[in-house]
């Protein structure tokens, strides 16, 4: 059903005020214009005034009427009646009410945007309002998976689209997603090179190990450069020890340095997983959030060395106000490195651990480790998580339009000692009228929930 509102502005008339020996003075009342679609504008009319004079001179009293005011006035904003059938663009969102837009007065409103839950307005214009597809991992029961859109789904991406769609069907959602190494290249999945590249992705939920729980729905994608398993999975093999016996590139920019290891250079990628998946901005969207969790093996051991392993998440086109520094990526911690055990987040790990020459604080301690195969309980010893982050990234100029996200992890040098992450809660924040505010910049990787 469609929600359509009026709010009614009127201005007073202007006072007018008359004064003389004989004459009176008078107030009028001004009037109000007309109201027009989509906005009105009107003159008032003015009020009669009256009054009563003294004379000036001794003995004698004068009488008079004043003039009236008079009054102006501005109509205020009425309903959108565009016709259905109207063929202009009236709010230039790209849609027309004969090309499915049910409100051709808000840019916000038409069959490209997201439908908000529980505000009672039918935004993607499909005749029923708060309809939005949700839920969709719940689909989702085997652990194995070899279908990007399954990654896809569990991380609450469940509205899909075409390329190509006529206007009243070219609706926000995923276009397409695959499984693909971390520099965007598929994989035949007969390849003998390949055998083991399957296991690098995982459908987990709703708990991974004992702990941690996914952040919407019933699953999160796993993705990892070892297998995207926990210790009672199938498929799982010791995140310690297991390589899967290839090499391919990195995406565009990496492997490189990073500021909280000066001078060591990331090796070469191995055993990379990677998730690309193609989306089209819903026309309403401002920010889009998703939340990660990663785990390594190669803290404490390994900090500042060429073996880091490295989660990016790279984004085509790049948001605004992103530097070229960042090589696309939109996954970093608050000093700007990219996700690895150099960075500054880890949370989960023994505390006050030394790695590096730096004393990690580890204010959660190592509890959420267990069962997940990075926990002193089946590896031996603790090693580290970040807990859940969230990345909000900025895509109001990419409104409508179709941007790529890769969600890569591979391991940097050699193929052992490994590392999973979890990508969950993909989501939106929205604009709601047209003279919404401007978003904020992208920001990075923030406090875990």
């Amino acid at each position: 059903m469609k929600l359509r509102s009026s709010v009614l502005l009127v201005m007073g008339g202007v006072v007018v005020f008359a004064c003389s020996s004989n004459n009176g003075s008078g107030f009028g009342d001004g009037g109000s214009g007309p109201t027009t679609v989509p906005t009105g504008s009107g003159t008032g009319t003015g009020g009669t005034g009256t009054g009563t004079g003294t004379s000036l001179l001794p003995g004698s009293t004068g009488t008079g009427s004043g003039n009236g005011g008079s009054g102006s006035g501005s109509g205020g904003t009425g309903p959108c009646t565009y016709a259905a059938n109207d063929t202009t663009d009236h709010d230039g969102d790209g849609w027309s009410g004969a090309q499915g837009d049910c409100n051709d007065c808000n840019k916000f409103i038409n069959p490209g945007a997201y439908d908000i839950a529980g505000n009672g307005i039918d935004e993607d214009c499909d005749g029923k309002a708060d309809d939005e597809p949700t839920g969709c991992d719940a689909t989702l029961t085997s652990v194995a998976t070899t279908n990007g859109m399954e990654g896809a789904k569990a991380m609450d991406l469940c509205r899909t689209t075409t390329d190509g769609a006529p206007l009243p069907m070219k609706t926000w959602g995923v276009v397409s997603a695959d499984y693909v190494t971390p520099d965007g290249a598929s994989v035949a999945s007969s390849s003998p090179t390949y055998a083991n590249f399957e296991l690098g992705f995982g459908i987990l939920g709703p708990k991974y190990g004992t702990s941690n729980s996914v952040q919407q729905g019933s699953h999160a994608l796993g993705i990892s450069s070892g297998t995207a398993r926990q210790p009672t999975d199938p498929g799982y093999q010791d995140v310690g020890g297991f390589d899967k016996g290839y090499s391919t590139g990195a995406p565009t920019g990496f492997p490189g340095q990073t500021a909280a290891c000066p001078g060591v250079m990331f090796g070469p990628a191995h055993d990379g997983a990677a998730l690309r998946v193609v989306i089209r901005v819903p026309t309403n969207a401002q920010t889009m959030m998703f939340d990660s969790n990663f785990f390594s093996y190669e803290f404490p051991d390994f900090v500042c060395s060429p073996y880091n392993d490295t989660y990016v998440a790279i984004m085509t086109p790049a948001p605004a106000g992103e530097p070229a520094t960042a090589n696309n990526n939109v996954a970093f911690d608050s000093k700007g490195n990219i996700i690895s055990v150099n960075a500054g987040f880890l949370q989960v790990c023994d505390q006050n651990t030394m790695a590096g020459n730096t004393t990690y604080p580890c204010p959660e301690g190592p509890g959420k480790l267990a069962g997940t195969g990075f926990g002193t309980d089946t590896a031996g010893s603790d090693h580290a998580s970040s807990d859940w982050l969230t990345t909000t990234v900025n895509v109001a100029a990419l409104a409508g339009k179709d941007i790529t996200l890769l969600f890569a992890v591979w391991d940097s040098t050699d193929g052992i000692l490994d590392t999973t992450v979890l990508i969950d809660n993909v989501h939106w924040s929205f604009a709601t009228s047209p003279n919404a505010s401007p978003p904020p910049p992208t920001t990075p990787v923030t406090t875990p929930k």
